[in-house]
Formats: structure tokens, C-alpha cells, sequence
């Protein structure tokens, strides 16, 4: 495939969603999935780069598929197009700065513009940690936003009450987008940070987010277990159900117990709380 492309694009079977969760731990621009198909999208030269690994990542899997070049085009008139409003149950409505706005009692209704960034509410991983979220008394608490993409977690926190909020993210976009889309929602409460980890600027947090891939999350849940306080709570989605049995390995070594999971489609949303023995 020629570097020269604009943009290379891989298309599979809808049946085959769990490639979004393998996108990530390669390089592409971006993922989408439809009722029919899931499509990985690269710039020509990473695709280049790529190549064999992509293969071979497809021939374990027993993939079919096929490429295209795709002809440039203006995608965020394209996005503003597509995008539509998400309701999640009678807890938040999550629409874009273009959408009128609809009155709502006891809703909270999020402004989110993700252009680059993950995060619409679309997808069953946000919507899901919205829903646990809404469970937790956030008043006055602190909270780490791990891997924070469009700031939409985070922006919920906010509006449940939390103290304080620290956003990060190692993707530039998503940082830039949830420092935009914090000061579209008037936040008072929320810091962005461009980093991995590391750059928190708190020891330890009553609350963290991670609705991320499955390979940051083997690695960085004893991380995330040392950053909570006792009793703290650790949020995770991100990962498939095939997952499921990893996680919980990784986590039996920690100081974390597991108090309930939730399964939409083949995604899944884990709560934990420390307890120190």
C-alpha cells in the first residue's frame, strides 16, 4: 500500500467489534463501528508502518477484510452531519454545541465537541461508566480522570458534585478537546493534563476513572490501586468480556475488590474499592 494515500481505511464485519479494542494498541486515526461493519482508519505512512503487524493480527484472528484509499474530505462537517444526540436512561443527555437544547428536569445534559477525541457517549463504555457513576455520592469528592478523551466523564463528575477532577490523557487531541469541552460546560473544577500517569498532579484520589484499552489497564491497575484512598473506588470500561479473566488476575494481586460488573453487548464495566488488609 503506497504512503501517498491520504487516509488508508480497513473494513471488517460488524462481527468482528473487538478490533476497535485491538486498534488501540497500534497506530491508526480512528475507529468507527456501524450496524453492518467496523472500520480502522490510518494515515497513508502509519498504515505503512503498520502493515505486518496488522496482518498478522488479522490472520490470528481469521479475519476477512479489504482496503480502501478514502478521498479527503471536510470530516467535521461530516461529523456535525452524523453526530446525533445520546440519551443515557434519566441520568444525561449528551449533545453537541450545534444541538438545540432541550429542558430536561433532574437531567444532566453534557456539551461535548469531540473532533478528534474518543468520547461521545455513543459508545457502550461511556455509557456505561455514566451509569455507575450515577450511583456514587460524588459530592466534594476527588477524582482522576484516566485516559480522558472528549472530558465527558470528567464534565459529569463535575456536574455530580465532585471537588476536584484531573483529566489526563497522553493523545494531544484529547487533551485539547477536554480543555474546550470543560470551558463549553462552564467547569469550575476540572484540570487537563497531556501526559500518561505520571503527570497527576495528587497522590491519591477518592475516585478514578479509566474507561481505556485492556493493555494500559494490565499494566497500570497496581498503579491505579496505589493512587486510590482506602475505600477509594476504580471505575474501568474499556475492555471486552473476553477480557474478563486477565483483569481479574491482574487485580488479585492488588489491594482491590471487585463489588460489580456490568456486560452491554461485549463490553464490559467494573467497580472496585480498596481495601488494604
Amino acid at each position: 500500500m503506497s504512503s501517498i494515500a491520504h487516509y488508508v481505511t480497513l473494513e471488517a464485519s460488524a462481527a468482528h467489534a473487538d478490533l476497535l479494542a485491538h486498534a488501540a494498541y497500534l497506530a491508526c486515526a480512528g475507529t468507527q463501528e456501524t450496524d453492518d461493519f467496523v472500520h480502522v482508519f490510518f494515515e497513508g505512512e502509519a498504515y505503512d508502518q503498520e502493515a505486518k503487524a496488522w496482518t498478522a493480527l488479522l490472520e490470528q484472528m481469521d479475519i476477512s477484510y479489504c482496503l480502501y484509499c478514502m478521498i479527503p474530505r471536510n470530516w467535521n462537517q461530516a461529523w456535525e452531519d452524523s453526530f446525533q444526540p445520546v440519551q443515557i436512561g434519566d441520568i444525561c443527555r449528551i449533545r453537541a454545541s450545534f444541538h438545540d437544547q432541550v429542558d430536561q428536569d433532574d437531567v444532566h445534559e453534557i456539551i461535548v465537541d469531540p473532533k478528534m477525541a474518543f468520547g461521545t457517549g455513543h459508545h457502550e463504555t461511556t455509557s456505561m461508566m455514566i451509569a455507575q457513576m450515577s450511583k456514587i455520592d460524588l459530592a466534594d469528592k476527588t477524582v482522576l480522570d484516566y485516559g480522558c478523551g472528549t472530558g465527558v466523564l470528567a464534565i459529569f463528575a463535575e456536574m455530580r458534585g465532585a471537588r476536584s477532577i484531573d483529566a489526563i490523557d497522553y493523545d494531544i487531541h484529547s487533551y485539547d478537546s477536554t480543555s474546550e469541552n470543560a470551558q463549553l460546560n462552564r467547569c469550575k473544577s476540572i484540570q487537563a493534563y497531556h501526559g500518561d500517569l505520571e503527570v497527576a498532579p495528587a497522590d491519591t484520589y477518592e475516585l478514578i476513572l479509566a474507561n481505556i484499552n485492556r493493555g494500559v489497564l494490565e499494566k497500570r491497575i497496581p498503579d491505579l490501586c496505589n493512587m486510590l484512598e482506602p475505600n477509594g473506588q476504580l471505575l474501568i470500561s474499556g475492555i471486552l468480556l473476553t477480557d474478563y479473566s486477565l483483569i481479574r488476575e491482574v487485580a488479585r494481586k492488588t489491594d482491590l475488590r471487585l463489588d460489580s460488573v456490568e456486560l452491554t453487548g461485549d463490553w464490559l464495566c467494573m467497580v472496585w474499592t480498596r481495601i488494604d488488609a
